[in-house]
């Protein structure tokens, strides 16, 4: 519990997002090797991004790389702004 409240005193958060978790590397339970794509149960490859608690679907591809590309273009879309003005 302590371990808990002394990393959240180190985050940084702006409009309910984390800057850190933004800027963080794939979770280690991650499948495809790319953060925000998922494989479905039907073979097919979703890209989301999330910000301010907000998830955005991206969209669901035939190919990862399709998934990967979309993710990518989600990125510069939604969080490299939102990084740009948060962090210097």
């Amino acid at each position: 519990m302590e371990n808990g409240k002394k990393l959240h005193e180190r985050l940084h958060y702006a409009e309910n997002s984390c800057i850190e978790f933004l800027q963080r590397k794939k979770r280690a339970d991650n499948t495809t090797g790319y953060t925000g794509v998922y494989r479905t149960q039907c073979g097919t490859y979703m890209a989301s991004i999330t910000l301010n608690k907000i998830r955005h679907y991206l969209g669901t591809y035939p190919s990862l790389q399709e998934a990967v590309k979309a993710r990518q273009e989600g990125v510069e879309k939604y969080h490299k702004p939102f990084l740009e003005k948060y962090t210097k």
